[in-house]
């Protein structure tokens, strides 16, 4: 996850440089490591928590659309 970081940011910087970006996670323990969480501070992302069970209603896409994957 820290390694997929700077690697998002940068290409968001290219987009739109200075700019503060949210993404949206689950709670998977991968997401909420504070050294991740240090990560996304640094690089202008912020993170926005999904709470456990509600997958479906707030990230349609993994729950319709990548399942089949």
């Amino acid at each position: 996850m820290k390694r997929m970081l700077p690697v998002l940011a940068e290409i968001l910087e290219q987009e739109r440089p200075g700019a503060t970006y949210i993404l949206s996670f689950d709670v998977a323990s991968c997401h909420l490591d504070i050294s991740v969480l240090k990560a996304m501070r640094r690089l202008r992302l912020r993170p926005v928590i999904i709470p456990a069970k509600t997958t479906w209603l707030l990230q349609p896409l993994d729950a319709y659309v990548f399942r089949v994957f």
